[in-house]
């Protein structure tokens, strides 16, 4: 796996939103590695391929006739190899500019939903920061080509002046149009990350990408009012993000402030918890956004006297839900193996 031919192109330089990046990264399948920086500044970088991609680029790196025709212990093995060598260069040209040093963790292999890989790094760097910097790049290795992404998410409260000339802030008027748009009926609604809906029918409440995330669901069974909401931390208190859809302990209560709106009694209702993944694991953690959100959930759920109807949580795998209030269940697919259950 060394002396190959290796050439690396960079296509597009962008600079997004850090709260858009799990969206924007959507629900296919990735596999990639994930690397803690340390240092000045500190932060994240990931690099994701494609699952083609992924098995093209690491067949080339394989001696000999070895080759893998899905992802197994080769392919992450190439992977995670491939990782360090593109990060060690991206992290020494940034000290060099910045004149600092800077080191990275091993790699943490990642093999799942692109939203389900994101949210846990973006949650963990969102009460820091507000933009991410994305790379879009094309990798030939001995006439093998594959495309990966490359986000670098460095903690921006570390970076020079000039670096953090952009700001975003989302504020109490985007939460009112997300939901006065998810108010719309259809026969499906999508809901996505820190974003929450009601209904008063049969419509069917969906979202994905529920990693280290947490998917909601509420219930009144006897007026008829269902609410999802999908929350990325337990406390509005760890993010400078205005949108209080995206944390535990201001996402519930305005459910259930819009469910009692429709028609709901906050006595009849009863929940489901899904996710609280550990998607990551580096040494400088203490308890991980997962378990962080389930623990808040569970007391909020305490605090509103609301009766637990079914949970799946914990692991290491990323998670979509479907919510049918016709037949009162929660269908949850995994990404990793592809299964479904129905609590």
């Amino acid at each position: 796996m060394t002396g190959l031919d290796t050439n690396v192109d960079v296509s597009r330089l962008r600079f997004v939103p850090l709260s858009g990046v799990p969206k924007q990264v959507g629900n296919d399948q990735f596999v990639g590695v994930v690397f803690e920086l340390t240092g000045l500044p500190s932060g994240y970088l990931v690099v994701l391929f494609d699952e083609k991609s992924a098995i093209t680029i690491a067949n080339a790196m394989m001696p000999g006739d070895s080759t893998e025709d899905e992802i197994g212990t080769m392919t992450e093995g190439a992977i995670k190899e491939l990782g360090n060598i593109m990060t060690s260069g991206f992290i020494d040209g940034w000290a060099n500019v910045l004149q600092t040093s800077i080191e990275h963790s091993p790699p943490n292999f990642v093999h799942d939903m692109g939203e389900s890989i994101m949210s846990p790094v973006v949650g963990k760097l969102g009460q820091q920061q507000d933009y991410a910097f994305v790379i879009d790049s094309t990798i030939e290795i001995d006439g093998n080509e594959g495309q990966c992404d490359i986000y670098a998410l460095p903690n921006e409260r570390e970076l020079p002046g000039h670096c953090r000339h952009c700001r975003h802030r989302t504020n109490r008027r985007e939460a009112l149009v997300t939901r006065d748009r998810q108010r719309k009926s259809a026969p499906l609604k999508q809901v996505g990350i820190a974003e929450y809906a009601v209904v008063t029918d049969n419509t069917v409440l969906s979202t994905s990408g529920v990693g280290s995330c947490l998917g909601i669901v509420l219930r009144d069974s006897f007026n008829d009012v269902s609410g999802l909401i999908h929350v990325m931390l337990p406390t509005a208190e760890e993010s400078r993000d205005g949108n209080p859809a995206k944390f535990v302990d201001t996402g519930l209560p305005l459910v259930i402030e819009e469910m009692v709106e429709a028609g709901a009694s906050k006595r009849r209702l009863e929940g489901w918890v899904v996710g609280g993944s550990e998607m990551l694991s580096f040494s400088s953690d203490g308890d991980s956004i997962g378990s962080r959100n389930i623990a808040a959930a569970k007391q909020a759920f305490e605090h509103y006297g609301i009766d637990v109807a079914g949970t799946d949580v914990g692991g290491s795998h990323g998670r979509s839900i479907r919510f049918d209030p016709a037949s009162e269940s929660v269908t949850i697919q995994t990404a990793k193996d592809n299964t479904t259950q129905t609590i």
